[in-house]
């Protein structure tokens, strides 16, 4: 049993303790539901995080999802405005997946994807975005010093797709990718702005 006791010593007048008064009580129910209540508060930690996840997260591949991306745009284009950088916006296809599905069935498109998206975080840095906002379609997002190293970040993009071949169930598949690109603020000042000119580039 769980005790909470309390007392208090009486002494006499030369301090000689005499009594003690005290009470006693059994809160081993109460304690147990302090256990309770929690194991729940942690659990509802953990499904509210998974709830979260499930929100923000694309469940094949990992990545963000077309939600997440526009909530943490609208964070990038602060940090655009306030140090002056070029914050940039590809617009990614993978190209032939249809084909793929086709043939091989959606199961072999699914590893195609999860493929796709381990490469593209293999060049990605921590700050950048990497969303799958559709089927066979992608969207980066990352912070850049000019146009220049716009091109060299697709290159890199288009490089990590193209230059190894997708070995996946005992097939040897060679895929490649289409690429949009647009700027902040020179093409748009807001997310479907900018989406629809990579769409367009794309």
């Amino acid at each position: 049993r769980c005790i909470h006791a309390t007392a208090v010593v009486k002494r006499d007048k030369h301090l000689s303790p005499t009594h003690v008064f005290g009470v006693n009580i059994d809160i081993t129910h109460e304690q147990h539901m302090m256990q309770v209540l929690s194991k729940q508060s942690k659990e509802l930690k953990k499904t509210n995080k998974l709830l979260k996840k499930q929100a923000d997260f694309d469940p094949l591949t990992g990545l963000m999802n077309r939600r997440a991306l526009v909530s943490h745009m609208s964070r990038y284009f602060a940090i655009s405005d306030r140090t002056q950088s070029c914050l940039l916006v590809l617009y990614i296809d993978l190209d032939n997946l249809k084909n793929i599905n086709d043939e091989f069935g959606h199961s072999m498109g699914d590893l195609v994807l999860m493929e796709t998206a381990h490469r593209f975080k293999t060049f990605s840095r921590k700050a950048d975005i990497i969303a799958r906002v559709g089927g066979d379609e992608f969207v980066a997002v990352m912070e850049v010093k000019n146009q220049a190293s716009a091109m060299n970040v697709a290159h890199k993009i288009i490089d990590a797709i193209n230059s190894k071949a997708y070995l996946i169930s005992d097939h040897r598949l060679n895929l490649s990718i289409s690429i949009g690109v647009a700027s902040y603020p020179k093409d748009g000042v807001g997310y479907e702005e900018l989406m629809a000119c990579a769409d367009s580039a794309l």
